[in-house]
């Protein structure tokens, strides 16, 4: 699926795969963490599916990965080390396939987001690819 004027449609690719639970599974595998080559959407995807593995979810996880982020050396334009919301935004298409698989479940008072087991298996076959 892609969004093309405010609608999703249908790839070629997805058109392929549709029915086999499994083909879309690979798929899906193989083409997360999302992001070009030189973007920190890449290494802060990485860092998400690590996290998810281990059943740690975003929340709990974003200020780990923004110093993760910094370390690494992504920073601001200004030299800003990079936040939480940087983790977000560029995480947003990783988080949301990982969401919609039950990923992330709403916690107690709705502070904390669970991990479902089936992200956490996706996020181990995507690292694994």
């Amino acid at each position: 699926m892609r969004k093309y004027k405010k609608r999703l449609v249908l790839t070629k690719l997805g058109a392929r795969v549709r029915g086999d639970a499994t083909a879309v599974w690979s798929l899906l595998a193989e083409r997360l963490p999302v992001g070009k080559p030189d973007s920190m959407e890449l290494p802060a995807g990485l860092l998400v599916l690590g996290y998810a593995v281990g059943g740690v979810p975003i929340g709990t996880s974003a200020d780990r990965i923004a110093a993760a982020l910094h370390d690494l050396g992504w920073r601001y334009a200004d030299d800003a080390p990079v936040d939480t919301w940087a983790v977000y935004r560029s995480t947003d298409t990783a988080r949301a396939i990982l969401d919609n698989l039950g990923g992330e479940r709403q916690g107690r008072a709705g502070h904390e987001r669970a991990v479902s087991p089936t992200a956490a298996a996706l996020a181990y076959d995507a690292l694994r690819t």
